[in-house]
């Protein structure tokens, strides 16, 4: 095994842990909407992704397809950072709140994680990391964004 293979299983588990316990200790309230902050620039970015390729300007998988995808989803991140407010942590959390916000914290660290390693992969070509590894992390980013998806 590579190195680097190693240092990037450590660095994927090291990222959906400190994600996962921190929204598991703050609760659903609180995670839900950091999750939002993710996930609802993704989408709107994956629409207008789609929209050229659906007219025909671009074939799926093409590089202006993730230039568009990787300038939108900044633009849109840093526009609704301000929508999707932090909630106040809750004194009382029940088994259920801290379920959920484990879910989210997990789903928001791969997509987090997922995202970044997309576009190192694109730009670098991450020939050292399992293909079916690679595809794992990267894939659900990639339905998010539409670049794959349909």
């Amino acid at each position: 095994m590579n190195p680097w293979y190693i240092i990037f299983i450590i660095l994927f588990a090291g990222v959906m842990t400190y994600f996962a316990f921190i929204d598991t200790k703050k609760g659903f309230r609180y995670a839900l909407p950091l999750f939002l902050r993710i996930f609802v620039p993704l989408v709107l970015t994956g629409i207008i992704v789609k929209i050229p390729q659906l007219i025909g300007l671009t074939e799926k998988g093409d590089i202006v397809s993730y230039i568009i995808g990787a300038i939108g989803s900044i633009i849109f991140f840093i526009v609704l950072i301000n929508v999707f407010r932090k909630a106040e942590k809750q004194k009382r959390l029940n088994v259920l709140d801290y379920f959920l916000g484990f879910i989210f914290g997990v789903l928001r660290g791969w997509l987090y994680f997922g995202y970044f390693t997309l576009y190192i992969h694109r730009i670098f070509d991450l020939k050292f990391i399992d293909s079916q590894l690679l595809n794992t992390i990267i894939t659900p980013v990639e339905w998010v964004l539409f670049l794959s998806f349909f």
